[in-house]
């Protein structure tokens, strides 16, 4: 959200006064208006609200993390962010809702497709060796897979907004953030298409073998491309703009932070494992103690705090996705506006190493 910002004179698209091209149209700009002469008149200025903060607010200002740096100073902003994502969770606890309603929501879908399934007797089909099977296996996960995505996305956008009005000092609103990503279904919908898209490209790598390379080729297409979607997501929910204008302004807004980036990709990663590693220890502990107490007749109540450890570590990691890359979105858009110098250096030079 950027005072900077306008709209393409010529498709209506958000724009910059820095940007020589409109991302969405191509068209040639000049300081935010047309280039070349016979263009359509340049249109009034959409009024932006810049990055500010409630008064007397509990707020953040991410220009105080500085821009830049070498690989410490980006390792500190990236724990930066991750502070700022524990205490808003402390401050509020609601923050965690949309990642539960997320869950409820995919597995409901999922039972549905079961029973679908089971029901109609395309099940019993796709078990079988016929020609078709994998065709139609192909034709029932696509759509599937893309209504959990879009399910998936509008609940990390509300996570998305709400943590972006927190981190501006106001108050925790959901209803608000249910609006914003309802106003941004038709890009989230046309993520989610992708991202269905991408499943299958990824599921056609592995195959029906166990190649290494072909295990570590998905792995890299499955990676790169939720990459993508957790740095696009916070520009189509907080910028309100489309899904190619949101790629074109991820490149532009990221890309002159790859030490950034890959601090947080495999900073929060690794975040993510230890705390679903810790979680899983505590919990074997406890089923092993429950067990050596009550033996098979506790079984039930085992399985029970297993699946629970699990429902709780998949729905707090769901959040700190969201939670830190809006952080990370939100501290790029400042640093920009604010003309701040961050250098884009050759690859290895960007580590500062």
């Amino acid at each position: 959200m950027d005072a900077g910002r306008l709209n393409c004179p010529q498709c209506g698209a958000p724009i910059y006064y820095t940007d020589d091209r409109c991302l969405a149209c191509g068209v040639a700009l000049d300081d935010g208006q047309l280039a070349a002469s016979g263009g359509k008149p340049p249109a009034a200025p959409r009024v932006e609200v810049p990055y500010q903060v409630a008064p007397g607010a509990l707020a953040w200002d991410p220009l105080t993390l500085g821009a830049g740096g070498g690989f410490f100073e980006r390792l500190s902003r990236g724990w930066s962010f991750l502070g700022q994502a524990w205490n808003l969770l402390g401050r509020d606890g609601r923050l965690l809702l949309p990642s539960v309603f997320s869950m409820v929501a995919s597995f409901v879908l999922l039972g549905i497709a079961f029973f679908v399934l089971r029901g109609t007797g395309l099940g019993e089909r796709l078990g079988s060796k016929s020609p078709g099977a994998r065709l139609l296996m192909y034709e029932i996960i696509l759509p599937v897979s893309l209504v959990i995505y879009l399910v998936s996305y509008f609940f990390q956008g509300i996570t998305v907004r709400l943590v972006g009005d927190m981190l501006q000092g106001r108050r925790c609103d959901l209803s608000l953030g249910v609006k914003d990503s309802l106003q941004n279904l038709g890009a989230l919908a046309m993520l989610a298409g992708a991202s269905a898209l991408v499943s299958l490209v990824a599921g056609a790598l592995r195959g029906n073998g166990r190649g290494w390379a072909r295990e570590r080729a998905a792995d890299a297409v499955d990676s790169a491309w939720h990459a993508v979607v957790l740095l696009t997501l916070p520009i189509i929910i907080l910028e309100d703009v489309g899904l190619i204008a949101a790629f074109g302004r991820a490149k532009q807004l990221h890309g002159r932070h790859v030490g950034d980036l890959l601090v947080a990709w495999f900073g929060v990663g690794l975040l993510n494992r230890v705390l679903g590693t810790v979680t899983m220890v505590l919990a074997g502990g406890l089923a092993f103690g429950l067990y050596a107490l009550g033996g098979a007749a506790l079984l039930p109540v085992i399985i029970g705090v297993v699946i629970v450890a699990v429902l709780l570590v998949s729905v707090f990691t769901a959040y700190l996705n969201s939670a830190y890359f809006t952080c990370l979105y939100l501290w790029a858009a400042a640093a920009e506006a604010a003309g701040q110098p961050v250098p884009a250096p050759e690859p290895l030079a960007a580590f500062a190493w």
